[in-house]
């Protein structure tokens, strides 16, 4: 069984989205949509479910994130 991670990312007209399953699966379904920026987060973070888009423990990745950027988290 693979890892859940939910995805969450906005499009070039800043429509925002969430996709949630494998790292494999969102990751294509990121360049699939063109999206211009992006977060993976741990869908479980010691027992509890992912619910804080900026706690640093539940990220696994960002890609030009506006809110890590600002916070000194480099992009993928």
């Amino acid at each position: 069984m693979h890892p859940t991670v939910v995805l969450i990312g906005t499009d070039h007209l800043c429509c925002r989205t969430m996709y949630t399953g494998t790292m494999r699966k969102v990751k294509r379904m990121a360049a699939a949509n063109n999206l211009k920026h992006w977060s993976i987060y741990r869908q479980y973070v010691n027992g509890r479910l992912f619910h804080n888009s900026t706690d640093p423990a539940y990220l696994v990745e960002h890609h030009n994130d506006p809110y890590w950027l600002n916070n000194g988290v480099a992009s993928v």
